[in-house]
């Protein structure tokens, strides 16, 4: 899914393209070029979530702007204050978050290239599928978005796939000069998304490592952009994930939980040493 920041009064985008290349071991190296003005603004990065599958990782994520590299920090600081002309993966619960500095006041042209790995995943026993939400205009809604999927070793048409399906909303797709094209018919409203699951027979990604994809959820229980209720419990998160989530919120009446907790224990033990005495 895609997520920018709130409140962007000051910063809008007028266009994303985004290219989409399937590689035959199940990957997909991914081309975003974003057109935007950014005005005075008190934020200081934009960024893009990306949810993976069980097994999905996103490799060599950079960003550039007019021939510049942007500087990659391993580590990317949420709440650092200079960001300009650096790049990072900040790690979240089901994906990442593609981060990058918005840098000075003026007209922007980001450029991001990153692959996503294991994204073409087991279908039942005789197909594969693509099943990517490309963008999500949750905090930011830009005023067209293109996206193109394409094949590296061969034309893709119609007639090389099993069956197809699109995003409902503000969505047209086309399949021309060997790629599936999708692109918003306006500008994008807040519950909009652009998105595709494209069912292929196995045999067209032959060298996908099929081992790598063990998940004990079945594909045919998935549906874009979220999975049925009924598999929800499958998903719930570890207790730890659960504790961070907390604190993240509430990280004062966290501590606050933890120090009570300490005094109600030391006060229960001093009890059973008295009694034991």
């Amino acid at each position: 899914m895609v997520l920018a920041l709130s409140s962007w009064a000051d910063v809008v985008v007028n266009r994303i393209t985004i290219d989409v290349v399937l590689q035959a071991d199940g990957s997909a190296r991914i081309t975003e070029v974003w057109d935007a003005d950014v005005g005075q603004t008190e934020y200081t990065e934009l960024y893009k979530t990306h949810d993976t599958h069980t097994n999905g990782t996103i490799e060599d994520f950079t960003v550039s702007e007019q021939g510049r590299e942007f500087i990659f920090n391993e580590y990317w600081d949420t709440k650092a204050k200079d960001k300009e002309g650096k790049c990072g993966l900040n790690p979240i619960r089901g994906g990442y978050e593609l981060c990058w500095g918005i840098g000075k006041p003026g007209t922007h042209h980001y450029k991001l290239n990153y692959t996503v790995t294991h994204c073409i995943i087991p279908s039942g026993t005789e197909n594969v599928m693509f099943d990517m939400v490309l963008y999500q205009a949750d905090g930011m809604q830009p005023r067209e978005v293109v996206a193109t999927i394409s094949r590296a070793d061969s034309v893709l048409t119609e007639d090389d796939i099993v069956e197809y399906s699109v995003s409902e909303n503000n969505t047209k797709a086309i399949f021309e000069n060997g790629r599936f094209v999708l692109s918003t018919e306006h500008a994008m409203e807040e519950d909009d998304w652009l998105g595709a699951r494209i069912e292929f027979p196995a045999s067209a990604f032959g060298e996908i490592d099929r081992s790598a994809l063990n998940t004990d959820i079945a594909p045919d229980e998935m549906t874009s952009p979220m999975m049925q209720d009924k598999n929800i419990e499958k998903y719930e998160e570890s207790w730890l994930d659960k504790f961070w989530d907390f604190y993240d919120e509430w990280p004062l009446l966290t501590l606050f939980g933890i120090l009570g907790g300490l005094i109600g224990l030391f006060y229960v033990v001093r009890k059973v040493a008295v009694a034991l005495a």
